[in-house]
């Protein structure tokens, strides 16, 4: 999936693809009410989803 969307990049070579991969190997599974990063902390990695992510966006109305 990673691999599909980096060719669609115009810029990046197929060794450039390939050292990207290289690097990236870590895999993070989450629960339910589980985050990736501490309330306050500053991200510092990219992540793609591979499956089962839902938003639910409670909107506040303007009367």
């Amino acid at each position: 999936m990673l691999f599909s969307l980096l060719q669609q990049v115009p810029y990046f070579t197929p060794d450039d693809i390939a050292a990207f991969l290289q690097l990236w190997q870590k895999r993070v599974q989450l629960n339910r009410h589980d985050f990736l990063i501490r309330q306050g902390q500053v991200e510092q990695g990219l992540y793609f989803v591979i499956s089962g992510v839902t938003f639910r966006c409670r909107m506040k109305r303007s009367v």
